[in-house]
């Protein structure tokens, strides 16, 4: 198990740590990395800040899905806020965005 140090955030230094782990332990097959995502648009899914997503390799794909949208707040996307009736957990097979 690794954490972040104290006081350091970002996908940069979440890279270091998970590289020198797997320099540490070079037998590790699979990794679990937690944090909180915002997600990225999409119109397929429905993903919003708290949901739990899931990532696989398919083939020769990362599973891992890019998205820079910058700084620019035209770039963002207002949604409704989800009732009770909409708190049903779904669970996000496939693709990670990073959107930062």
């Amino acid at each position: 198990m690794a954490s972040l140090p104290k006081g350091e955030y970002g996908t940069t230094i979440a890279a270091t740590v998970a590289k020198d782990m797997l320099h540490s332990f070079p037998n590790i097959r699979i990794g679990l990395m937690v944090g909180i995502g915002g997600g990225a648009l999409s119109a397929a899914h429905d993903i919003r800040l708290g949901d739990i997503v899931v990532s696989a390799r398919d083939g020769d794909q990362s599973g891992v899905f890019h998205n820079a949208c910058g700084d620019d707040p035209e770039h963002l996307a207002t949604r409704p806020e989800r009732g009770e009736e909409d708190d049903n957990t779904v669970v996000h097979y496939g693709v990670i965005a990073s959107a930062n």
